[in-house]
């Protein structure tokens, strides 16, 4: 995570109106889609999961390196795997919704400090699941903190 406070500087630094207009709206249309077709146990919504990815792509894509854009792809496409492994645990006591939410806003702020948290606390979110789950990671027992 050492590049992350430049990164999201440059993100900062470069925000456009239009910028923000897609941010917002990727958001929204995540926000209003529901993660579970079913509210009784997990169902993967095939809508969510593409709508997840053009949040986080639109949240990434005024960092102006194409280069990092691709390889952030390629950790979202491994990451998936994982996720949908985990995801029976982590439902429905997971509010994805509300860090989506808190991460956009700290974004739109301006406040680099709050954008520079807020995201990899995410992402962090999304490691416990997954690294706590023992059918994934049986050698952990259960023990990640």
């Amino acid at each position: 995570m050492l590049g992350r406070r430049p990164c999201l500087a440059g993100i900062l630094a470069a925000s456009t109106p239009q910028w923000e207009e897609l941010l917002l709206l990727a958001e929204h249309r995540l926000g209003r889609t529901p993660r579970s077709l079913s509210t009784e146990q997990f169902e993967d919504n095939p809508e969510w999961e593409r709508l997840h990815r053009a949040f986080h792509r639109t949240l990434i894509g005024n960092c102006g390196s194409q280069s990092l854009i691709a390889f952030c792809g390629q950790l979202a496409d491994q990451l998936y795997r994982y996720r949908r492994l985990s995801i029976q645990k982590a439902f429905p006591s997971r509010h994805v919704t509300d860090e989506h939410q808190a991460t956009m806003s700290a974004v739109l702020s301006g406040e680099t400090d709050d954008a520079v948290a807020s995201l990899p606390a995410h992402y962090k979110q999304t490691a416990k699941v997954i690294l706590r789950d023992q059918r994934i990671f049986p050698e952990l027992n259960g023990e990640f903190t």
